[in-house]
């Protein structure tokens, strides 16, 4: 029977016909265990050994020392658990600042408070690509600083032009244009003149076979509109940018129906191809989207995902079982997996 099923998260609230558990079962504050009609009550005290790191015990407090050191000295010790063998030692003031100021750096117990750092030999700073800066006084040794960086600009322009002349001994040439102007030349004394517009229109003259080839280039800005009709339109290109937000797919459709993108992993069918689909099911009374392989450009209204995809609703009033069915896929099983979260963090996933 179709209905919503509570997933159970941290906080949420279970409700089980049985519950089998292998070690132990802990319910609620006071820990009853419900084995029989009567049941059964862990109450009392308990005692004995126990395992673990004691991370989960209640009750136990330590006395922190009251006294503070304001100053250390040298010779004050730290205790510390020795990773080699687990063993509780302990290290000096003196040996702590040794350890931790490395090669090359020599730290002064006789005046733990100072904020000066003492340099052996010198002290060399190379940096690629940014400066780098010493905030404070550094006396001493010789101080070596090196930045390196570079910067580059590149920048070009180029346009584009062409006007060609036409003569000829005599005679008038006649030229009516698609805005609905009329001219003539003169060939005996005028020139016509072709020229092209950059991104648009192309002109070229071979001066050896007299050829005035008018075309396309190679980049083609059309300022209107650009209407395409036939079966098949190919689009040859590394990137397809598309500044609208939306794209229309079924266009003029006024019926549910199939449709989505392919990506092609395939050459077979022939000519056609086929790969994997993201495709709206257009056949429940409910459409939904889903994912489907091995999906031919020339498929039909009757493509059926392989598995949906699992929309998430959100909900202002507590859940229940019995609510309302999926927005996407509907009552059926094609409305399997589907999630609502309700108000009161619960999530349910709706099982046909």
């Amino acid at each position: 029977m179709a209905s919503w099923k509570k997933v159970l998260v941290s906080g949420s609230a279970g409700e089980f016909s049985s519950v089998t558990a292998s070690i132990g079962l802990r319910v609620g504050n006071n820990q009853v265990i419900d084995t029989t009609q009567a049941g059964t009550r862990l109450t009392g005290s308990f005692t004995g050994s126990f395992t673990g790191d004691g991370s989960g015990l209640t009750g136990v407090s330590a006395n922190f020392p009251a006294g503070a050191v304001s100053s250390l000295d040298a010779t004050d010790k730290f205790f510390i658990q020795d990773s080699a063998d687990s063993v509780s030692k302990y290290i000096t003031y003196n040996d702590f600042l040794t350890d931790i100021a490395g090669n090359g750096l020599v730290a002064d117990p006789t005046s733990p408070n100072s904020t000066q750092l003492k340099v052996n030999d010198n002290l060399n700073v190379t940096a690629v690509g940014s400066p780098i800066g010493f905030i404070g006084n550094i006396t001493g040794s010789n101080v070596i600083g090196t930045v390196e960086s570079s910067s580059y600009a590149l920048s070009s322009s180029f346009s584009t032009t062409a006007s060609y002349a036409l003569n000829a001994g005599g005679g008038t040439l006649n030229i009516s244009g698609s805005d609905g102007q009329n001219t003539s030349i003169s060939l005996g004394t005028e020139a016509l003149i072709v020229s092209g517009t950059t991104n648009q229109i192309s002109v070229t003259v071979n001066n050896a076979n007299n050829l005035l080839q008018i075309g396309l280039p190679n980049n083609v800005t059309i300022p209107g509109n650009l209407s395409v009709t036939g079966t098949t339109t190919t689009v040859s290109a590394s990137s397809l940018l598309v500044t609208d937000k939306f794209i229309v797919l079924s266009s003029g459709s006024t019926t549910k129906n199939d449709g989505g993108l392919i990506i092609q992993s395939s050459a077979t069918p022939a000519n056609t191809g086929s790969g994997y689909g993201f495709i709206l099911d257009g056949s429940p009374d409910a459409p939904r989207w889903g994912v489907t392989s091995s999906l031919s450009p020339t498929a039909t209204n009757a493509t059926t995902p392989d598995e949906y995809m699992v929309s998430a609703k959100t909900v202002g009033a507590p859940y229940t079982a019995g609510s309302t069915a999926p927005t996407y896929g509907g009552a059926a099983a094609t409305g399997n997996g589907n999630m609502v979260i309700d108000s009161n963090g619960d999530i349910w996933i709706y099982v046909f």
